[in-house]
Parts: structure tokens; C-alpha cells; sequence
């Protein structure tokens, strides 16, 4: 790759980011240290704490059925996350306090560990989905289920869903890799200006680049996830109708006795648990959803849109960001979602942590 190519990608001879065309430099100075740095770096530690929690009170519980393992590595998976989001946070913060460093701490962060981000939200988003199956055929075939998820398919499954994604990423990695490249840095020495080659540790882009991550947002962040949120939507509903039908079945009989009783006193169709489990599903497929519109929103504008913000890395920050954050929002609720609406999951939070 030439000098030239490397200047249309959003440098300039000092090897900093190009001027922002779209967004004036202090507006975002001011963005890139509430919502990059300080945003992320906050929501990565919350993430890593209570996935660690999550962890440890499922291998407290033990790991003895397939939900078990699953929840644990839907947990692992978005604390793997949380440890990536808390690099990136770090590695912007130090790309500030030490502008001089010839390794392009910036694009390290935002290329590689982005893209490494983005694969462990779509794993994330699959294991949901996984889970949500299990749990839909919980209540549809209950006699079954235990004989169709044993604990070996599960952990089958759980491999196959992050080595299709992994499997993925991996022309990323091989189409844009770091290297050093000698740049121009001008400097004004006494009214003179004088040209000295610096060496910058920065990525490099082969030709077939674009069309690579075009293919990796089309069947991952596209397809892969679009896939993943039908399942879920689909099994969260024939979970509600499913014990919509079971619960009248069962008060079939007591109908006639109900019937007599006031309104507010008849007995609700819908057990306390069955309530609480339709609350729960329900809340984290909304989550989900609401987390990751954003995401998707946007690299259908930018597959739509290629053109746009191509050569100035501040405005692609500044779009894809609050994008992530929502993402990292959800990777973190997960635990606080369980914690409220899963009363065995509380009981053994509570007996760890002494709370009465």
C-alpha cells in the first residue's frame, strides 16, 4: 500500500487522523471522552462485574443440564466482551495521553478490536437465541426436551455457534493486518520547515478490503443476526401461546366455579410462574433487539451508503459509538434482567452476598 492510499484512509502527513469535514474538532474532543472513553470505559466495568457474578453463581449452582451451560457461556461470552470494550476504552485513553506513540493506538482499537467486539455480540446474540429454543420447547414437548438437549449437544452446539463466528472474522484479520510504514511528519523549526521520515505502526489495507468487510457485515452482521432475532422473536412467542394453552387447559374444568366469583376475584389463567417466565423471555428478547437496532441500522446505511464519512475516522467514530454502547448496554442488563425476574438466580446472588 502507498502513502497516497494511506492518506485516503484518514491520514495526514503527521500520521493523526484528517481534519473532520463533518463535526468540528471540539465538539468532538468533547464526544470522543464522554461516549468513547468514559461511556465505554464505565459500562466495561459494570460488565465485567456482573458477568463474573453470573459466572460464579452458575458454576455455584453446578453445570449438571444443558441451561446451565448455556447460561454460563452466554455469560463468558458477554464478559469476554466486557474485557475487549474496557481495551478499546483504554487504548483510546492512551492514544491521548501519549499522541507521540508511533503505534496507531486508535486503530487498533477501532479496527481490530472493533471487529473483535462485533463477533462477540453475535455470539451473544445466537446463545440468546439458543437458550430461547430450549426454553420454548421446555413448555411445547416438556417430556422431550431433556432427551433432545443433553448436556454433550449442548456444548456441540455452543462450539459450533463460536467457530462459525470466529470462522467469519477471520478474513478480517487477513485483509487488514499492522505494519510499519515510513510517513512524512513536517516539522517548523525556526521559521523553517523541514520533512523527516517517521516510522508509524498503523494498519494496512489490501485491495480486496471493502469487499471483504462488505461480505463479513452481509452474512454476520446482517444475515447471522437477523437469523438469530427471528429465532428468538418466534420462540418467544409460541412460548407465550404455548402456556396460554397449557394455563387453559388446566383451568378448564374450574371455569364454572370462577364464573360465580367477582372479576377481580376470578384466578388468573396465567400461574405467578408462568407470568414470571413470560416477563423474563420476553424482556430479554426486547433487550436484545433494542441494543442491536442501532448496529444494524447502521451498516445497512453504510452498505447502502459506502461513500459516506469513507475518509475521516473522527465521523466514523462518532456514528458507530453510541451504536456500540447501546450493544454493550445489553451485554450488561443481562445480569440485572436475571437478577430481577429469576427468583433462583436471586436466592443464590442473595446467599452469597449475605443480603437478607
Amino acid at each position: 500500500m502507498t502513502e497516497g492510499d494511506l492518506l485516503n484512509d484518514g491520514y495526514n502527513n503527521t500520521g493523526k487522523s484528517a481534519q473532520c469535514s463533518y463535526i468540528c474538532d471540539n465538539v468532538y474532543m468533547i464526544f470522543h471522552f464522554i461516549v468513547t472513553i468514559g461511556a465505554f470505559g464505565l459500562l466495561a466495568v459494570v460488565g465485567l462485574v456482573s458477568n463474573l457474578v453470573s459466572m460464579v453463581i452458575y458454576a455455584t449452582v453446578g453445570l449438571t443440564d444443558s441451561m446451565s451451560v448455556s447460561l454460563f457461556a452466554l455469560s463468558f461470552t458477554d464478559f469476554a466482551a466486557s474485557v475487549i470494550q474496557s481495551m478499546m476504552a483504554a487504548t483510546y485513553l492512551a492514544s491521548e495521553i501519549y499522541p507521540s506513540c508511533p503505534v496507531d493506538l486508535q486503530v487498533i482499537a477501532f479496527v481490530f478490536m472493533g471487529w473483535s467486539l462485533n463477533a462477540g455480540h453475535l455470539i451473544s446474540c445466537w446463545l440468546t437465541a439458543f437458550i430461547s429454543v430450549e426454553r420454548c420447547l421446555c413448555v411445547v414437548t416438556p417430556f422431550r426436551v431433556k432427551q433432545i438437549f443433553t448436556v454433550q449437544r449442548t456444548v456441540i452446539m455452543l462450539l459450533v455457534i463460536y467457530l462459525i463466528h470466529v470462522a467469519t472474522l477471520l478474513p478480517v484479520f487477513i485483509s487488514e493486518t499492522m505494519q510499519w510504514v515510513s510517513l512524512d511528519n513536517s516539522k517548523n523549526f525556526n521559521s523553517n520547515i523541514t520533512t523527516e521520515r517517521e516510522m508509524h505502526y498503523t494498519v494496512i489495507f489490501t485491495d480486496f478490503s471493502d469487499a471483504v468487510e462488505t461480505a463479513v457485515d452481509i452474512t454476520t452482521s446482517m444475515f447471522l443476526f437477523t437469523v438469530s432475532q427471528l429465532v428468538l422473536v418466534i420462540c418467544s412467542t409460541l412460548l407465550t401461546c404455548a402456556l396460554k394453552a397449557s394455563s387453559s387447559v388446566r383451568l378448564r374444568s374450574s371455569d364454572s366455579v370462577d364464573s360465580l366469583l367477582p372479576t377481580r376475584k376470578r384466578r388468573s389463567k396465567l400461574s405467578t410462574q408462568e407470568k414470571k417466565l413470560i416477563r423474563m423471555v420476553l424482556s430479554l428478547a426486547v433487550l436484545q433487539m433494542a441494543c442491536n437496532v442501532p448496529r444494524l441500522s447502521l451498516i445497512v446505511f453504510y452498505n447502502a451508503y459506502p461513500g459516506i464519512g469513507a475518509d475521516d475516522r473522527d465521523f466514523a467514530e462518532v456514528i458507530w459509538a453510541p451504536a456500540s454502547v447501546f450493544i454493550n448496554i445489553g451485554c450488561t442488563a443481562n445480569t440485572f434482567c436475571y437478577y430481577f425476574l429469576n427468583s433462583s438466580y436471586r436466592k443464590v446472588f442473595k446467599r452469597m452476598t449475605d443480603l437478607k
